[in-house]
Order: structure tokens, then C-alpha cells, then sequence
């Protein structure tokens, strides 16, 4: 962002930002002058503005060292790339800031820290030396400012003035002197030297801003620049308070679970216990890898809720039925054609002519070496023994026997099932068959198959 000026090595007493009408106001033509150079890699130095640079190169502290115990005049030029150590001719730009080095101030750990204020702008014509330190023939540049009684100057003042007061509401780690002194500038020139100083921005478009002659024009790009950071620190705070909100109810919510889970643990109760209990069940299931992969996901998912969550109850009731049904269960077949007219006899009188297909039906099943094969359909008025012929085959060949009750289905839903996520969800009709009789290989009965009610839904399509 932006606001330079001071640092938190400074003295106290000793810096302070200074911009004063002498610093901005117009100057004679000025003859060339030689100027020692001092190049720095992290910013652009203003005229009227103060920067604290630290010196690590010891070469460098001598330097600036030397021009203190003289008049304490250097010019202050912008590094075109922060990564060269020693910059020459070409690594710097052509347009600085004459300054005064006002302090230097040595430090224990071996650095030193050297108070510069700008002055005035200056224009390389040429270098004479680079080595030890640059030194080079300038040219002070002269100040073009507006007319501060113009209309579009005073408007732009303002302007500047009032996106910089935003940006300073937006940032309460600027220092309280921040807005005090914007307000004593009463130019546009010393003004766009001041913010631009501390503009959060590359320094090749703080250089532009230094090497823009009229300060109309300067302000002007400062303005746009201002504008960006005001949008960019607003977004910034946008998104910092939504991140800020979503931790802190994710701490609330932490809190409470952590405070129940105490209670909890003082009432003898295990809140895991659910869930380390189906755990339990489900690892003596014999079901298939994509099966336990989804069951285990599902509990570790019911592990990070809260027990209050409405996810929680879903998860655990679709996790209940996993281990309930019969995974790889089945009941070995008995597939014996004399037990089977025995048991047939022994439950049913007469009806010769259904009994014989029946073992007909078996008899074919037997030679295929397989029981699967066409869906019986036993067809009759009420209480000739269709339903109970489906409990002796049961018998006979050894299985479980499910039954289901299809008279009045109107929902297609209850035969496949519902969405677990719907209020109130329900497995199909046939799983619940499946999941009652306890075995894969049930004998299932499906009763009343022509009472379905398809009026308001198509439940014989769902049988298909």
C-alpha cells in the first residue's frame, strides 16, 4: 500500500517527514555539478520526503560516511534490478533525487542506518567514474507545478487526498500521524511526492511518477495508482472478514462439541461409540472391496460431525443398513426332488397339477446345475395356496423364505428406494426383504402383484 517517511530505527526527535514549500517551489536554471551517486534496490526516494536506509556493504558505509563529514550532499538513484550487488551506469536509472543526509546511525550487529531527505530532482548527463562509488555530472531539474487556484488542480488535490484518507481508514497499522499530515499539505506537488513515496507498487512506476515534470500530470497517475490499491484493500478486507467469520464459528462449533463431549465423557458416555460399533460389525462383514471402501469413508466422514448435525443421523441410518444386509450369506440348497414332493405334500392337499409343475420346474433347475432361472408366477382366486406355496419351496430347498405385500403400491420409489438424503428416506421394498430374511438367496415372494396401483406412479415399470 502505502505512507513512508519514518522507521522504527529512527531516533526520537531526529526524523520527522518534512515537506516544506522550498522543496516543491520552482528553481533557478542550474549549472551541471558533479553529484556522488548512491544507488538504492528497494524504492524510489521523493523530494521532501525521509528515508531510512540500512547500509550492510561496508564499502557502502564509507562512502556515505565520507559525504556526511563533507556537506552531507548525494544523490539518490533507483536500482533498475534489486539483485546486482554493485550497480554500475547502466543499472541505474538517470533520474533521482538530490538528498541530505541528515543522521547516520551505527548499529551493534555491524549495519548502519543513514537518514536521507529529499530535496530536489535531478537529471544524469553523465558519468564520470563508477568505482569506488559512482560519481556523475547532473543537471537539477526544475519544478512545473500547477496552479494551485486552478479549479481542476484544487479538484485533484482533493481527490487524492480523499482516496488516500480511505486507504489510511482501511490500514490501523498506519501510524496516528498518518492522516494529520496529509492534512497539512496544502499542494498538489509536495503531495504526490509524499504518497507516492510509500505506494504499493513496482519501482519502475514510482521512477515514472519521479520523472514526470509536470505535477498536474504526476498527480494524475498517482490517482490511478491510489484507485487500484483502494479496490485491491477493499477486496483484501472482503475476503479477510469472511475468513475471519468462517474460523470464528468454526471455533464456536469446536467449543460446543468440546464442551459436550466433556459432559459426556462425566455421564460414562462414549459419543464414538455408535460409530466404533458399526465399525466393529462392518470389519466381520464379507462384502466387497468397493462396499468397505464406501462404508469406512462414510464413518470417518460421521466422525468429523457433530452428532446434532442433520448429516449425522444419515449417515449412520445408510450405515446401519450396510451391515445389516446379508453379505455373502447364502444357505446351501437342497435340491433333492423326494424331499421336495414330501414337503409339498405334507403342506398342501390336492392341487396335483400345481405341485407337479413345481417339481417339473425344480427337476430342470437340478439338471442346469444352477437355480437361477424363469420367475414363477402362481395365479388363482384368494386362498387356493399361492402364497403358501411359496413358503414350502422355501422349505424344500432349504432357504430362506421373504415375502412382500405389492397391493396399493402407488410410489416406485418404495420398491428401488429413496435418496438417503430426502427427510424420512427408506430403502426399496426388495433390500427390506433382502435385509429382514438375513440371507442373499432368499425364496422371495412378491404378493398381490396385480393389485399395484399405478394411478399416480408407475410402479410395474420399477419391477421390470
Amino acid at each position: 500500500m502505502f505512507l513512508s517517511g519514518s522507521t522504527s530505527e529512527r531516533p526520537e526527535g531526529q526524523v520527522q517527514l518534512a515537506v516544506t514549500e522550498e522543496d516543491a517551489t520552482h528553481t533557478d536554471e542550474a549549472n551541471l555539478e558533479l553529484l556522488p551517486l548512491l544507488a538504492i534496490d528497494h524504492g524510489v526516494l521523493f523530494p521532501g520526503v525521509i528515508l531510512p536506509m540500512s547500509l550492510q556493504n561496508q564499502q557502502a558505509i564509507n562512502f556515505v560516511r565520507k559525504v556526511y563529514k563533507a556537506d552531507g550532499v548525494i544523490g539518490v538513484v533507483a536500482q533498475k534490478k534489486s539483485a546486482i550487488e554493485k550497480p554500475g551506469a547502466k543499472d541505474v536509472f538517470h533520474i533521482g533525487t538530490i538528498a541530505k543526509i541528515l543522521k547516520i546511525i551505527p548499529f551493534p550487529a555491524g549495519h548502519t542506518t543513514a537518514i536521507l531527505q529529499g530535496k530536489q530532482r535531478f537529471q544524469v548527463e553523465k558519468f564520470i567514474k563508477e568505482v569506488p562509488h559512482l560519481l556523475a555530472r547532473v543537471r537539477r531539474l526544475r519544478e512545473y507545478p500547477g496552479d494551485d487556484q486552478d479549479k481542476k488542480v484544487k479538484a485533484l488535490t482533493q481527490s487524492v487526498k480523499e482516496v488516500a484518507a480511505k486507504l489510511i481508514a482501511l490500514h490501523p497499522e498506519f501510524p496516528a500521524e498518518a492522516q494529520a499530515t496529509l492534512d497539512k499539505i496544502k499542494e498538489l506537488s509536495p503531495l504526490t511526492y509524499f504518497l507516492a513515496s510509500g505506494l504499493s507498487t513496482d519501482i519502475k512506476h514510482k521512477q515514472k511518477l519521479l520523472e514526470t515534470h509536470d505535477s498536474t500530470r504526476r498527480g494524475t497517475l498517482l490517482l490511478e495508482h491510489l484507485l487500484k490499491d483502494l479496490e485491491m484493500s477493499r477486496l483484501r478486507r472482503k475476503i479477510q472478514d469472511k475468513v475471519h467469520t468462517d474460523i470464528s464459528q468454526q471455533q464456536r462449533d469446536y467449543y460446543i462439541r468440546h464442551q459436550i463431549r466433556a459432559l459426556q465423557d462425566e455421564l460414562g458416555e462414549d459419543p464414538d461409540e455408535e460409530i466404533n460399533e458399526l465399525r466393529a460389525k462392518g470389519e466381520k462383514k464379507n462384502w466387497p472391496d468397493e462396499i468397505a471402501d464406501h462404508f469406512y469413508k462414510e464413518l470417518n466422514k460421521a466422525e468429523r460431525l457433530s452428532a446434532h448435525n442433520p448429516d449425522y443421523s444419515v449417515i449412520i441410518n445408510h450405515a446401519e443398513l450396510l451391515v445389516d444386509l446379508p453379505w455373502g450369506e447364502y444357505n446351501q440348497d437342497n435340491t433333492s426332488l423326494r424331499h421336495a414332493e414330501e414337503v409339498l405334500n405334507a403342506d398342501h392337499y390336492g392341487i396335483e397339477k400345481v405341485k407337479e409343475r413345481l417339481l417339473e420346474y425344480l427337476a430342470v433347475l437340478k439338471l442346469k446345475q444352477t437355480m437361477k432361472g424363469p420367475i414363477l408366477c402362481l395365479y388363482g382366486p384368494p386362498g387356493v395356496g399361492k402364497t403358501s406355496l411359496g413358503k414350502s419351496i422355501a422349505k424344500a430347498l432349504n432357504r430362506k423364505y421373504t415375502r412382500i405385500s405389492l397391493g396399493g403400491l402407488h410410489d416406485e420409489a418404495e420398491i428401488r428406494g429413496h435418496r438417503k438424503t430426502y427427510v424420512g428416506a427408506m430403502p426399496g421394498k426388495l433390500i427390506r426383504g433382502i435385509q429382514k430374511g438375513g440371507s442373499s438367496n432368499p425364496v422371495f415372494v412378491l404378493d398381490e402383484i396385480d393389485k399395484l396401483n399405478d394411478m399416480r406412479g408407475d410402479p410395474s415399470s420399477a419391477l421390470l
